[in-house]
């Protein structure tokens, strides 16, 4: 989830002033997670090999299977394929998520129930890259030897770009108006996913099932819960059994990522007409158990 921000800084004065020269800086026309084409090699620099295409941010996503008492590395990697140098902050701030996938962030310092905040370090949290640049930044999680640790935890990893703040001098002291200057910048946000490989419960439950269907297509009312303590990876699919000719088709429906103690809402269409007759509808969970997946079931009638 690459997101920009626009910070409006109001200069008053009661001289005219105006700023001629604005940041003119434009947000990174670079895909999230891909590393602008630079023919150099990593750390160099050098206008003449720079494609100034804007800078970089991989991996877009960095999922951590952390033991408790144990500590993980995983490298950030910046790259500045620009003719100006930059120079970006590094901050963690947890977020929850609705029974639609919606995330929304929690305040600076507010204690969540699944937070890595708290057990996540950037060395160095500030970071500035010459020209063509590119830097390795190592991000740790380190767990205790505790119950917390047992469980699945997130956070997202917020890179913005700090602004140096000009000095700005009015030209003229004898006009009394005021002027608004705009200093445009962005930033990246990585989600970071902590979920540790002995978790103690792993459970994803099927909570509701509905399948209808019209001219033109079929159609899954889906919720499931996740009851256990890790996240659930799940892969859905449906069968339908047609009981009178024995004809089964099988559709993947989605993957998708229930985080613990959460319920999630789907409503999914699979495209294609079901022609006339009785049938069996199995829907099939897995969600990444080795001992058992979830599966329900519905006899439905096409007329």
């Amino acid at each position: 989830m690459n997101k920009y921000s626009f910070i409006f800084i109001f200069f008053f004065s009661v001289s005219v002033f105006a700023q001629q020269k604005a940041d003119t800086t434009q947000k990174s026309k670079t895909e999230p997670g891909k590393i602008s084409n630079i023919k150099t090699g990593p750390g160099t620099s050098g206008t003449d090999t720079i494609t100034d295409t804007g800078v970089a941010i991989a991996p877009s996503t960095m999922n951590f299977r952390t033991k408790p008492g144990k500590s993980e590395t995983i490298l950030l990697t910046i790259t500045n394929d620009q003719k100006r140098s930059e120079k970006f902050k590094i901050t963690f701030q947890d977020f929850t998520m609705d029974n639609m996938g919606k995330t929304s962030p929690v305040a600076f310092g507010e204690i969540t129930p699944y937070g890595l905040s708290s057990y996540i370090l950037a060395a160095p949290t500030v970071v500035e890259l010459r020209p063509g640049e590119k830097k390795k930044i190592p991000i740790t999680v380190s767990m205790p030897e505790t119950d917390i640790a047992y469980r699945a935890s997130w956070t997202m990893m917020m890179i913005d770009r700090i602004n140096e703040r000009p000095y700005i001098l009015p030209p003229n002291s004898s006009d009394k108006t005021m002027q608004m200057g705009v200093i445009p910048t962005y930033g990246f946000g990585v989600h970071i996913f902590q979920n540790p490989p002995n978790v103690k419960i792993n459970k994803v439950e099927i909570t509701s099932f509905k399948f209808t269907y019209d001219d033109t297509a079929k159609y899954v009312t889906l919720k499931v819960k996740n009851s256990g303590d890790g996240m659930g990876y799940c892969k859905s699919y449906i069968e339908l059994n047609n009981l009178k000719t024995g004809k089964i088709q099988k559709h993947l429906l989605k993957q998708f990522v229930v985080f613990p103690g959460l319920e999630r809402n789907f409503e999914i269409m699979v495209p294609g007409k079901i022609e006339k007759g009785q049938y069996s509808v199995l829907l099939v969970l897995d969600f990444g158990s080795k001992e058992q997946i979830e599966a329900a079931e519905l006899e439905v009638t096409v007329n």
